[in-house]
């Protein structure tokens, strides 16, 4: 394992490697720092970019935008008491009040270092987990697949949305939409309408970009002439929040302990960790009459739990092909865009890959965390662009992508449909990510079902006499209660803070 992280080490600090790295986590951090555009909406809108490129360097462009984005949004949240991704509104509570008191760069010193070692703590769990991620996935066979895909979609679909049956919907929505193309056991061919287009099923790329992306964009095109009205950021007092941050050393271990453990839950994520890490800090620290006021410590605690939470979620998605949050779900369309599938073959077979993700991954947050404090005064006048200029050029990227990614022009088409699909859920409050894994899942859930069912005779029970698929069939009726678990936690966590 030692060579395969040395490989990968130098696959990335490598040109052109590197440069792609650099690339990912300057569009990361400039998608975190919009308000709205979120790491899913920013990966949606590059994914149709990458195709073409060797798929190393795909995916570390892609790994380096999860890197600057959890930053990027910490900057409008301090500034503007607008959080640039919803992981992270808690840091809204202590980072605006300082920005008040002229102690915005402070606040983002502290924010930079506290997302960077945040993130290297998640990554190192990942590297520390991968032997017995490595011994677990070995012993995987077609009803653990089976039963992994099915109870992951359940946990996702439930936890995605306030509305249980909602994600459920949605997830199902999914499945229906994978059966379009080649049955993956029989070899026939179903719902193609006469088209040779679907007969390898709806194209991954037009549906991530219409699903995620274009309802975005139309959102921030028709709701707001600019995204703000000021961008301003006080001089000095950079290096006072940076060590700040070393002074609260533990603090950052335990929020990235919270995070890196709430991310390897499918579906839960940044949103569930900011809030239990801030009222950890609270509850500990010495002077918690001061959280909310503009405490430091208020600022440290969320940005740490927030970046180790991405790290957390690759733990599901490299061993098991699923995603912790709703960017590693489109990062998981990624890998199978450039024909690399998570799981068993990929951290068995190409470990160096998985690595050079890994590294990626911490190099975009060095480079966000770094880079990102010169270029933040800078960054604020995006804000004042007007909305009706900036839009419509983004959306004419990612249309542009959708064609190029094989060049057919029913591809746009989809890309559409599903962008009016999309809005109409994003403004009826239901979950698109469900739809997308159940979209991305679907062969793996039917294939893993029919060969089990020729194993077995016919025969259900052969999901319930092995110890890995029991346990992953247990998680559909967890994920009926998980919920309600969760919103009463949100809400004791609302009443502390």
């Amino acid at each position: 394992m030692a060579s395969a992280a040395l490989l990968g080490a130098v696959r990335v600090l490598s040109f052109p490697g590197v440069l792609y790295v650099l690339v990912g986590a300057a569009v990361g951090y400039i998608f975190g720092f919009l308000p709205g555009l979120t790491a899913s909406v920013a990966l949606s809108v590059l994914l149709p970019l990458t195709y073409g490129m060797e798929p190393d360097f795909a995916i570390m462009m892609c790994a380096g935008v999860l890197g600057g984005v959890c930053f990027g949004g910490s900057i409008s949240a301090i500034l503007l008491n607008t959080p640039g991704t919803g992981s992270n509104a808690a840091t809204t509570l202590d980072g605006y009040p300082m920005s008040k008191e002229g102690r915005a760069s402070e606040a983002l010193g502290a924010s930079a270092s506290a997302s960077f070692l945040g993130h290297a703590f998640g990554i190192l769990a990942v590297i520390a987990v991968m032997p017995l991620m490595m011994r677990i996935v070995l012993s995987f066979g077609p009803p653990e697949w089976f039963a992994l895909g099915i109870g992951g979609l359940s946990l996702v679909a439930s936890v995605s949305g306030k509305s249980l049956l909602n994600g459920l919907v949605a997830a199902c929505l999914g499945l229906l939409l994978s059966t379009h193309g080649v049955n993956p056991v029989v070899g026939s061919p179903r719902y193609t309408f006469g088209l040779m287009s679907l007969w390898d099923g709806l194209p991954l790329v037009p549906v991530l970009v219409g699903m995620l992306a274009l309802p975005e964009l139309v959102l921030i095109f028709s709701e707001h002439t600019t995204i703000s009205a000021t961008g301003k950021l006080s001089g000095g007092g950079t290096w006072k929040g940076v060590r700040a941050t070393l002074r609260n050393l533990p603090l950052v271990a335990l929020c990235g302990t919270i995070g890196t453990l709430i991310g390897a839950i499918p579906g839960v994520g940044g949103n569930v960790s900011t809030w239990i890490a801030y009222s950890q800090a609270k509850s500990l620290s010495k002077h918690p009459e001061q959280f909310g006021k503009g405490c430091i410590e208020g600022v440290i605690a969320p940005e740490a739990a927030n970046d180790a939470t991405e790290g957390g979620a690759l733990m599901p998605l490299l061993s098991l092909g699923i995603p912790g949050s709703p960017s590693t779900a489109v990062l998981l369309g990624a890998f199978i865009t450039h024909g690399l599938v998570p799981g068993q073959k990929l951290i068995t077979q190409q470990l160096p890959t998985v690595f050079a993700l890994l590294w990626a991954h911490l190099l975009g947050a060095f480079v966000a965390c770094t880079i990102g404090l010169w270029l933040a005064k800078y960054a604020a006048r995006i804000t004042v662009v007007p909305t009706r200029l900036l839009a419509p050029l983004l959306t004419i990227v990612c249309l542009v992508g959708c064609y190029a990614t094989r060049q057919r022009a029913e591809d746009l088409v989809i890309a559409v449909v599903f962008a009016v699909l999309g809005y109409a859920m994003r403004r009826s409050n239901i979950p698109r990510v469900p739809v997308l894994l159940g979209l991305i899942l679907g062969p793996l859930v039917e294939r893993s079902y029919q060969i089990s069912m020729q194993l077995s005779n016919g025969s259900p029970a052969i999901f319930f006499t092995r110890p890995y698929s029991v346990f992953f069939m247990l998680m559909i009726p967890l994920s009926l209660v998980l919920p309600g678990f969760l919103m009463a936690r949100r809400k004791g966590q609302g009443t502390t803070a």
